[in-house]
């Protein structure tokens, strides 16, 4: 099931209230743990009345944002590189090996 709520969902990750009002599109509120607590779709005139809670302090993706992540790929990104030139050296010397027995 695709997102119902494009773009970035920082709210959710920094554990905040989500209050959502568009032109076209559902009124909706989202809790701090992720979950859809009301929604209004606008099929004609509506409105919602809610109380967001009102939260303090940060979360740890918050802090770090998205490096972790990006760490974590770039490492495997590099991993997979040293691999695959490691593996051709071996190919490599192994060739020169039976060449060189090859002639003797």
């Amino acid at each position: 099931m695709a997102n119902p709520l494009p773009g970035p969902q920082i709210p959710i990750e920094a554990r905040r209230d989500l209050i959502r009002a568009v032109n076209y599109g559902p009124l909706s509120r989202i809790d701090a743990a992720g979950r859809v607590r009301e929604r209004r779709y606008v099929n004609e005139p509506t409105y919602l009345v809610t109380a967001p809670s009102l939260r303090e302090g940060t979360t740890a993706f918050v802090l770090a944002g998205d490096v972790p992540l990006t760490l974590a790929f770039l490492g495997l990104v590099i991993r997979a590189v040293l691999r695959t030139l490691r593996e051709k050296r071996a190919r490599n010397e192994a060739a020169a090996t039976n060449g060189k027995t090859a002639e003797s």
